[in-house]
C-alpha cells in the first residue's frame, strides 16, 4: 500500500487570497508500513503556465487539422517559489506525521526573466502578481493559466514512484485593478 499524503489548508477552501494574506495549515504523511523516504518537501508556488499548440505542416486551413497532428508547446514562468524540507534521507516508521505551515502572500514576483529563454513580450520586470486564472485559447489545444498553491512532494528511495498533493489558491490583487485606472502624471 502507498503511503497517504495530502496538504489541508485552514479555513474557507474558496477563499481569494490578496498580496500579503497568510496561508496556513499542514501537510498529513501517512504510512502503514516503513518507508525508505529520499525527501518530503513543501512548495509554496506562483506559476505563469501557458500551452499551444501549431500544426507539423502548413496547409490551406491549419484549424482544421487534428490535434495529433499538431506540436504542443509548453512554458512555465515562476512567479515565486518558497520551499521547505520536512523529511531528508530517513527511514519513517508506520504512522501519521503532521506538520503545520504558514507562508504570506508576496506583493510582487520574486524573480526576473530572461528575454532569451521567455521572448521579447514577456514582462521580465519584478512585478505585482497577477489574479489567477484559467482560460481557452482559440488555438486547438491552446490554454493560459495563472496557478497559486501549496505542494508537498515525497520522493521515495529506489523505483517507488514519487507522490504529490496540492492545494490550489485563488488570488486577487487590488493593486493590479488600480494600476490602469492610475490616470499619467504630466
Amino acid at each position: 500500500m502507498s503511503p497517504l499524503l495530502s496538504v489541508l489548508v485552514d479555513g474557507d477552501p474558496q477563499h481569494v487570497y490578496a498580496p500579503g494574506d497568510k496561508v496556513t495549515g499542514r501537510v498529513v504523511f501517512m504510512a502503514e508500513k516503513q518507508e525508505q523516504v529520499k525527501s518530503l518537501k513543501l512548495k509554496f508556488t506562483g506559476a505563469c503556465i501557458t500551452r499551444t499548440t501549431r500544426p507539423f505542416y502548413v496547409s490551406g486551413n491549419d484549424a482544421d487539422t487534428d490535434i495529433s497532428t499538431r506540436k504542443v508547446y509548453k512554458a512555465t514562468v515562476p512567479l515565486f517559489n518558497f520551499e521547505r524540507v520536512l523529511m531528508a534521507g530517513c527511514t519513517a516508521a508506520a504512522n501519521k506525521c503532521s506538520w503545520t505551515f504558514e507562508f504570506e502572500f508576496p506583493e510582487q514576483t520574486q524573480t526576473r526573466c530572461s528575454k532569451w529563454g521567455h521572448g521579447s513580450h514577456f514582462n521580465r520586470d519584478i512585478h505585482p502578481l497577477p489574479p489567477s486564472f484559467h482560460t481557452y485559447t482559440n488555438e486547438p489545444g491552446g490554454e493560459a493559466t495563472i496557478r497559486y498553491c501549496v505542494q508537498a512532494k515525497l520522493t521515495r528511495s529506489g523505483l517507488k514512484a514519487s507522490k504529490t498533493a496540492c492545494h490550489t489558491l485563488r488570488f486577487s490583487n487590488p493593486a493590479r485593478r488600480n494600476l490602469h485606472l492610475q490616470s499619467p502624471r504630466t
